[in-house]
């Protein structure tokens, strides 16, 4: 189901609550932005280049831009978790900000 996004007029990232019953997966796929889930609910195993990783409830996963990522259920019960990806790759600070004077 997804709770934002461009169809609901927010274009930086989208919002998905995701549900995997035992045993299923999504498929292998790759974002051009940061992806971030929030696992409620279920355990599975995150398949990264890196290799994989075993997550439970609850949690959170982190997959880096262009990381072709699957998320597998290989639980017996249903995994729930709430995936945001932003839109665009956001630029890194490399310095701390300077005071605005503003305070």
């Amino acid at each position: 189901m997804q709770a934002t996004g461009p169809a609901f007029g927010i274009s930086a990232f989208d919002i998905r609550l995701v549900e995997l019953e035992a045993g299923a997966c999504l498929p292998l796929d790759q974002h051009a932005g940061q992806l971030a889930a929030v696992v409620l609910s279920g355990q599975g195993k995150l398949l990264l280049d890196s290799g994989p990783q075993r997550f439970a409830a609850p949690c959170s996963l982190f997959i880096p831009p262009h990381a072709p990522y699957q998320i597998n259920n290989n639980a017996s019960t249903t995994l729930q978790l709430v995936m945001v990806c932003s839109r665009v790759e956001w630029p890194v600070a490399t310095a701390p900000m300077a005071p605005s004077g503003d305070d």
